[in-house]
């Protein structure tokens, strides 16, 4: 189960993650992240982390 109490599929119960993996956007995309990551005083990998937790 994961924190929000989700059951995880039985095929990911005991696989290891490393943290990393890619994710490809449109450049437009990209550009709109970026500039909110630089107002918001984050790095762009720290900004899309925390807009991915949300999800």
């Amino acid at each position: 189960m994961n924190k929000d109490g989700v059951p995880l599929p039985e095929s990911l119960g005991n696989k290891k993650f490393s943290g990393k993996f890619v994710v490809r956007v449109e450049p437009s995309l990209h550009r709109r992240l970026a500039a909110k990551a630089l107002a918001s005083g984050e790095s762009l990998n720290a900004f899309c982390e925390k807009v991915l937790a949300k999800a």
